[in-house]
């Protein structure tokens, strides 16, 4: 189980509330401080040993915050939500399968019964804060869809990184 890819469910769900939502689409420094916490978050969960790892985890917490900023750029000049959305994930999880193929980081934790459960609390909490900030958003376009296709979006967001976690 690669934490790279745990690191981002947490980063772009359970650690990005309603209010970080709106302040990215608002002002830059929401997206400089959600990547910051991606980077943080990835820091913590990594805890990377060689300065090839740092430098991979900066990359990636930059690319982050360009792919959201493209990402909201986008999404006001489109009529159906998902697209810009789903479009956003797999430019994440593109970058992180490039880092993660070029910089080994896993962990033996991840092997373990106890990083499976964590996984799993950690998964679990950060489909449910995904959920409601779906379910919440005042968002024209996101109102437009259904709590099936609401459902369905962070569903395949969350397959997009847990499988290549496995793999990577």
């Amino acid at each position: 189980m690669n934490p790279l890819f745990i690191a981002h469910l947490i980063g772009d769900f359970l650690l990005q509330p309603k209010w970080l939502v709106d302040l990215k689409e608002k002002r830059p420094a929401g997206i400089v401080l959600h990547a910051s916490i991606h980077a943080a978050t990835m820091f913590a969960l990594v805890v990377p040993q060689n300065s090839k790892a740092i430098i991979a985890i900066l990359l990636i917490a930059v690319a982050h915050g360009i792919i959201d900023y493209l990402k909201i750029f986008f999404n006001k000049r489109v009529t159906v939500y998902s697209v810009p959305f789903l479009t956003d994930q797999i430019m994440h999880s593109v970058v992180m399968m490039c880092a993660a193929y070029f910089v080994n980081f896993s962990g033996i934790f991840w092997q373990t019964q106890s990083g499976l459960l964590v996984l799993f609390i950690l998964s679990f909490f950060s489909f449910a804060v995904a959920w409601l900030n779906l379910s919440g958003g005042a968002n024209k376009k996101l109102t437009a869809l259904t709590a099936l296709q609401k459902f369905s979006l962070v569903a395949i967001s969350f397959l997009l990184f847990l499988i290549p976690s496995r793999l990577f």
